[in-house]
C-alpha cells in the first residue's frame, strides 16, 4: 500500500503498534498541524524563513514502505529544532536526504554499529522468549513485541545489548504509584496453567511461573499471585530479582533442612535396629551356653 509522510493540515494521529507475536508493526505514519515543512540541516530561523530544521533523529521504522517515488524506504522519527517531543513527526527518508543527509547517515551508522536504541518494557516466557520494546524515546515511537532474533534482524539489536537490558535493568521508568509500593517478601511459587473452561486470552500463557507475593501499598499489606514481569513493573528490576533470589535461597535452605531431618530419622531407625539385633544375638548366645 502506498503511504505518504508529507506534512498536512490534518489533525495528528499516533502510530500503530504490533501485536504480542508480530515482528512487523503497522507503518508509523503521523501527520502534523504545521504546514510547508521542509527538512533542513541549516540553522536558519524556521519562523522567518518557513524552513523547519531537523534537530535529531529519534528512531527508524521497523519496516520499509513505498514512497511517492514507488521505491521502498524507511521512515525516520524526527525531532525539529525549537519543538518538543509532542511535535515529533515520521518522515520518509527521501524527504530528509534533501537537507539532512548527514544526520540520517549518522543514525544509520549507529544502528549498524551498535543497534537501534531501545527500552525494554516487559517480557513473556514463551518459547522463544518475547520482549516488549520501544524503539526511541518519543510519544510516537514504535512499541512492539519481538523475539531476540527479530530484534536483531529488524533493528540490529545484539544479544549482548538485550542481555544487558534484561539483567541490568534497562527498563522504562516506574510509575509514581508503583514507586509507592514496597515489596515485603515472596512466599511461594507455582506454574500458571490454562483453565479448561476459560476463554480469556491471558490464560494462554501456560507454564509461566507465578509468585505468591506480600507487599505494602501505603498502610495496607496485601498478598497475591503475580507474574515475574509484573513484579518488575511494580517493584523495579532490582527489587523484584532480589526478592526472587532470596525466596529461592530460603526454599533451598528449607529443602536442605528437611533432607537432613529425614536422614537423621533414617539413621536413628537403622541404629535402633542394629542395637536390637546385637541384643538378640547376645540373648541367643546365652541360651546356647556361650
Amino acid at each position: 500500500m502506498r503511504r505518504s509522510s508529507r506534512m498536512s493540515s490534518s489533525s495528528a494521529s499516533s502510530i500503530e503498534v504490533g501485536t504480542p507475536i508480530s515482528s512487523a508493526p503497522a507503518t508509523p505514519i503521523r501527520t502534523s498541524t504545521r504546514t510547508k515543512k521542509r527538512p533542513s540541516s541549516q540553522s536558519s530561523s524556521s519562523s522567518e524563513s518557513g524552513i523547519y530544521v531537523v534537530d535529531s533523529i529519534i528512531a527508524r521504522s521497523i519496516e520499509q514502505v513505498f514512497g511517492d517515488n514507488g521505491v521502498e524506504e524507511y521512515q525516520y522519527l524526527v525531532r525539529w529544532e525549537g519543538y518538543g517531543p509532542k511535535e515529533d513527526t515520521w518522515e520518509m527518508e527521501s524527504n530528509l536526504v534533501l537537507g539532512a543527509a548527514d544526520i540520517v547517515r549518522r543514525f544509520q551508522s549507529q544502528i549498524h554499529d551498535a543497534g537501534h536504541p531501545f527500552t525494554l518494557l516487559d517480557w513473556r516466557d514463551y518459547s522463544p522468549k518475547r520482549y516488549q520494546v520501544r524503539y526511541g524515546e518519543s510519544p510516537y515511537a514504535q512499541t512492539v513485541w519481538q523475539t531476540a532474533v527479530q530484534m536483531r534482524d529488524t533493528m540490529g539489536v545484539t544479544n549482548s545489548a538485550l542481555a544487558k537490558a534484561y539483567h541490568k535493568g534497562a527498563y522504562a521508568p516506574r510509575s509514581y504509584k508503583a514507586q509507592q509500593r514496597r515489596l515485603l517478601a515472596i512466599l511461594d511459587h507455582s506454574q500458571y496453567r490454562k483453565s479448561k473452561d476459560s476463554k480469556r486470552s491471558e490464560v494462554k500463557r501456560s507454564g509461566l511461573t507465578v509468585y505468591m507475593t506480600r507487599w505494602r501499598e501505603g498502610r495496607v499489606t496485601e498478598e497475591g499471585w503475580i507474574f515475574r514481569s509484573q513484579l518488575v513493573s511494580w517493584f523495579g528490576p532490582s527489587g523484584a530479582m532480589t526478592a526472587i533470589q532470596q525466596y529461592h535461597e530460603r526454599l533451598a535452605d528449607t529443602k536442605k533442612k528437611i533432607a537432613e531431618s529425614l536422614n537423621a530419622v533414617q539413621l536413628s531407625q537403622y541404629e535402633e535396629g542394629r542395637l536390637r539385633n546385637i541384643q538378640e544375638n547376645q540373648d541367643l548366645m546365652r541360651q546356647l551356653g556361650f
